[in-house]
């Protein structure tokens, strides 16, 4: 298999405990899923894998990301497309609020 951004990527993902991958691909996705089919067919050892799930869009991604981090205690990643479609543009952090880029609307949820 060859090493390529996406492999890192993926290899990152499953160093840092990722096991579950909510995802809303578009047409910018095709070297993330060669390298995610390629490591796939290399597995033999039945170790860790990551778990794609598709989510019908970037807002359901998130909060299955989130439930799932509430249900589990464990982090999972989001993986959304770059075009149009891409409304939602925070940053979960799994024991905190929403914390969101510059010049984006806050989540209206108290800071109390």
């Amino acid at each position: 298999m060859a090493i390529t951004t996406s492999s890192v990527f993926l290899d990152i993902l499953e160093k840092a405990g990722i096991t579950h991958v909510f995802v809303n691909l578009g047409s910018d996705h095709p070297a993330l899923l060669e390298a995610f089919v390629a490591r796939e067919r290399k597995r033999k050892d039945g170790g860790r894998r990551l778990e794609f799930i598709t989510s019908p869009n970037e807002s359901v991604a998130l909060n299955c990301a989130q439930g799932y981090y509430q249900a589990c205690g464990k982090p999972a990643a989001v993986i959304v497309h770059v075009d149009c479609g891409t409304q939602v543009r925070f940053v979960l952090h799994a024991d905190k609020e929403p914390a969101k880029e510059e010049n984006c609307i806050g989540s209206g949820r108290s800071r109390t």
